[in-house]
Formats: C-alpha cells, sequence, structure tokens
C-alpha cells in the first residue's frame, strides 16, 4: 500500500521529492498493484517518490493516467496542454504561467536549482548565453556605430540639400517677385486699353444708336418716296392708257392711187399714217433725224419726195 496517492504526490510540497528512473530491475506499483520490470521503454519506467523516511514506486502508466488540475489557473488542461519534466515527472501547464518548447525537452526550475550537475549546465548555459550575448551586444553596438555614422552623414547631407533648398527658394521668391511685378504692370497696361476700349464701344454704340436713328429716318423716307414712286407710276399708268385711249395707232396700209414706184418707197422705208385731230399725219420707220429721231410730216407727197430723195441718194 502506497504511503500518498499519485494525485497527492503530484501536487508535492517542499519536503517531497520525485524521480523517473529508467533503468532499474523487478518493482511492484503502488497504485495498480502490478509487478513491473523495467525495460528502458516509457511504458515501463518507474517514478520514485520520497518524503522524509516513506518511499512510494509508480509506474509511468498509472502516473500518466492520473487527472491533473493545474495549481495556478485551477483548470484540468488536455493532453496537448500538459508537458512532464523529464528528470522529476512533475506536470506543468504549458501557455499558463510560460510558454515552453516540447520539441527542445523540459526539466523544471526545482530541478535545475536542486540537481548540481543540472545546476552546472545550467550556469554554463548562461554563460554561453552572457557570452553570446556580449557579442551581439559588440556587434549591435558597430551596428550602431555604423548607423551613427550614416545618421550623421544624413545630417550633413540635409544640412547641404537644406542650404541648397534655401538658395532655390529664395531665387524662386526674386523670381515671383520680379513676375508679380510684371503681372502688375500687365495689369495697369490691360487696365488703360480696357478703359481705351470701352472708351471706343461706348462711342461706337453711340453713333450705332445715331445711325439707327438716322437709318430709321432714312427709311421712312425711303418708304415716302416709294410710295410717292408708286403713286407716280400709278398716274403715268393712267396717262399711257388715257393716251393711248385717245390716241389712234399707225397703220401702215399704204393709200390708194399710189403708182408702183412709190408703193415700192412706202414698203422700203416702212411708211405709216395715222389721223390726229382730223389731221393725218406720216412717218417712216426707216427714215430719221440726224439726231436720231423719227420724223412726222403732215403731208403724203413731202413723205413720197423725202423717200424718193434718199432712194435717189443711195443709187
Amino acid at each position: 500500500m502506497s504511503f500518498k496517492t499519485i494525485a497527492g504526490w503530484q501536487q508535492r510540497s517542499e519536503k517531497d521529492q520525485t524521480r523517473i528512473l529508467k533503468s532499474v530491475g523487478t518493482f511492484n506499483c503502488g497504485h495498480c498493484s502490478q509487478q513491473h520490470r523495467s525495460k528502458n521503454s516509457i511504458e515501463h519506467t518507474m517514478v520514485v517518490c520520497s518524503s522524509g523516511g516513506s518511499v512510494d514506486f509508480f509506474c509511468s502508466g498509472c502516473w500518466d493516467g492520473e487527472e491533473w488540475m493545474c495549481p495556478d489557473c485551477q483548470q484540468v488542461p488536455t493532453d496537448s496542454e500538459v508537458i512532464g519534466c523529464e528528470n522529476c515527472g512533475q506536470w506543468t501547464h504549458n501557455n499558463c504561467q510560460q510558454i515552453i518548447d516540447p520539441t527542445q525537452g523540459y526539466i523544471c526550475l526545482a530541478c535545475r536549482t536542486s540537481d548540481l550537475q543540472i545546476l552546472k549546465e545550467t550556469i554554463f548555459d548562461k554563460q554561453a548565453a552572457l557570452s553570446n550575448a556580449t557579442q551581439e551586444c559588440r556587434g549591435w553596438k558597430q551596428k550602431f556605430d555604423s548607423m551613427a555614422q550614416a545618421q550623421l552623414h544624413t545630417e550633413t547631407m540635409l544640412e547641404q540639400t537644406t542650404a541648397e533648398l534655401t538658395k532655390i527658394q529664395k531665387k524662386n521668391v526674386a523670381t515671383a517677385q520680379v513676375f508679380e511685378q510684371r503681372m502688375n504692370t500687365q495689369r495697369q497696361q490691360f487696365k488703360l486699353v480696357s478703359e481705351q476700349k470701352n472708351a471706343e464701344l461706348s462711342k461706337l454704340r453711340s453713333h450705332k444708336k445715331r445711325s439707327q436713328h438716322k437709318n430709321a429716318n432714312l427709311t421712312s423716307q425711303v418708304q415716302t418716296l416709294r410710295k410717292r414712286e408708286r403713286e407716280h407710276d400709278g398716274m403715268v399708268k393712267t396717262m399711257e392708257k388715257y393716251v393711248k385711249r385717245h390716241k389712234n395707232s399707225w397703220s401702215y396700209t399704204p393709200p390708194s392711187g399710189l403708182g408702183a414706184h412709190d408703193l415700192m418707197l412706202w414698203g422700203l422705208y416702212q411708211c405709216k399714217v395715222r389721223s390726229n385731230n382730223d389731221t393725218m399725219l406720216y412717218s417712216a420707220n426707216k427714215i430719221s433725224s440726224t439726231a436720231g429721231d423719227s420724223c412726222e410730216w403732215n403731208s403724203l407727197t413731202k413723205t413720197l419726195q423725202i423717200a424718193r430723195k434718199l432712194y435717189k441718194s443711195k443709187k
């Protein structure tokens, strides 16, 4: 019969000690009361628990199968969240109070500080870590010095760039001032030209108004003249109609009693006759005055005399 249960040993006090032994002979488990023989495997390792003068032996199967509650969070973690110390077999809740890499193996803090050999290895590891940290610190110092030099170079370049930018800014300010002066001059010139153009436009508008008024008067006068012209044309047409009604038209029929020669002359010179207030007037289309006007005679004899004279002169 065991002195304490597995759960009691897994919640050990400062006086309790537990160890995992792999190379032992035959032993009886204090939990399952079965006899086991170590075969240098995980299933047959033995956990030795001692407190004062009392000692208990448990097989790894019973030790691992016991439900364990984390004393820090008071919860029962899953198997994947539990890792055991390779020296004492005590459980630790991974990712609860600390993060442990299970692939690197795990030895708890109590074993590392109580076992002299492990303590020496831990101190040696710390010294090696300190040496590595010193080397890393030197490397970081060199990097810092390089960064400081780079920063100094950057600051120098920044100062030079700032000086160049200041020069450029001053030059730009001077250029902007000259440009502004030119713009002001151009604005004044544009204002003057605009005023002159506006004055000219005002004159043109006034002239346009006067021209429009004058054109309106002229249009009125033209309309009056056209009206008078239409009235005059109407009067002329009326008079022409009156004259036409009271004026006999020319006749190209030769008078009776003319000889053959006179009939030939009558037709040759296109002679004609009409009556005018009981008076007979004679004329000929082919006979005209020196000015080109048509001639009229009040005698047939005179008309034939002129025709004979002209016909004789042609021969």
